[in-house]
């Protein structure tokens, strides 16, 4: 008799843990999530990972650890994560705005244009078809110090200049924006094509040549918009991310770019902090919000102008394999 109970129990037992799995791990992403919007990398990291182990099958899980190691710099690991959600039973309306990004920002624009095309405007897809038949290039040195001058927006780290077919522009590196944008009135200029901006102000572009310091751009992506004027311009971190920046504003003035994307040991001294970096947050809602965020005490933070202030008195070195920002005071 208490054998048979005892054994009526373990079956039991079993098949409530076997039923508890599931949702146990269905909390584990929005948990997860909402870690990681309190600043709480490391747990939030941990539960990304745990719910891709115990549902390696499931599209939600797989999708989440995706989004999260691309928004770490992390691109190819995420695009191959987040893909096979999709295969897994993923919706691809919803992994497009995760994929369109990281596509633009490997080159790969076939893959782009073969994404769920309600996520793009027209313009956008022409500009992708564009770059698909003549992908960007980029020529120059293997690293390279360029002058960097004074910032203009207060939300700058510094600018620098760059040539758009035969005008100079000043740039400012404006972690608050995407890419390359230039002034709307550069639709005039020879060597920049543009496309339908449709309902929006923001308008896709391709630049045929450019130049920012020895490095020599062709069919670089941009976008025009309204920036006061065509001598003005703004680059993202996420489009100098590639060259592993460093935005000395001490003593030598200068951004150091270095085409291998990897950041010298040399670089990192004990003075060094290392800042968390992650590029696009989840909200409630599912949807992403843009931009880079850090990890500073008591939560997350935008690196918006207040926070670029209180970075850009030293040197900061972008790690984006790591998903770090390195600064020395």
């Amino acid at each position: 008799m208490t054998s048979r109970l005892t054994a009526g129990i373990a079956v039991a037992l079993v098949g409530v843990l076997a039923s508890s799995r599931p949702a146990a791990a269905q909390y584990e992403v929005p948990r997860a999530d909402s870690l990681l919007r309190a600043g709480q990398l490391h747990r939030a990291e941990a539960l990304y990972y745990a719910a891709a182990r115990r549902r390696p099958r499931d599209p939600d899980a797989r999708f989440a650890l995706g989004r999260y190691l691309a928004s770490r710099g992390a691109l190819r690991v995420g695009a191959v994560l987040v893909e096979e959600a999709v295969r897994f039973g993923g919706a691809p309306a919803h992994a497009a705005q995760v994929l369109g990004p990281i596509y633009s920002q490997l080159g790969e624009f076939g893959a782009l244009v073969r994404l769920p095309q309600a996520r793009f405007a027209p313009g956008e897809l022409s500009r992708a078809r564009a770059l698909h038949e003549n992908p960007p290039t980029t020529g120059g040195p293997d690293s390279a110090r360029i002058p960097l001058l004074p910032n203009t927006v207060g939300s700058s780290f510094g600018t620098v200049r760059l040539i758009v077919g035969g005008d100079t522009v000043l740039a400012d590196i404006d972690p608050t924006v995407e890419g390359v944008v230039l002034d709307r009135q550069h639709i005039r200029t020879v060597g920049v094509r543009s496309f339908d901006a449709g309902a929006g102000s923001r308008q896709p572009g391709i630049v045929g040549r450019a130049t920012l310091g020895p490095y020599v751009l062709r069919n670089l992506p941009v976008t025009l918009t309204d920036l006061g004027g065509a001598g003005r311009a703004r680059v993202g971190l996420d489009w100098l991310a590639r060259w592993a920046p460093t935005i000395d504003r001490g003593f030598t003035r200068t951004l150091t770019l270095r085409r291998s994307g990897r950041v010298p040991p040399g670089v990192v001294t004990v003075r060094t902090a290392r800042i968390p970096y992650v590029h696009g947050l989840p909200m409630t809602n599912g949807d992403l919000m843009p931009g880079p965020w850090i990890i500073v005490p008591g939560g997350i933070a935008r690196l918006d102008a207040a926070e670029v202030g209180r970075l850009r008195t030293g040197r900061v070195t972008l790690d984006s394999r790591r998903g770090e920002l390195l600064v020395d005071r």
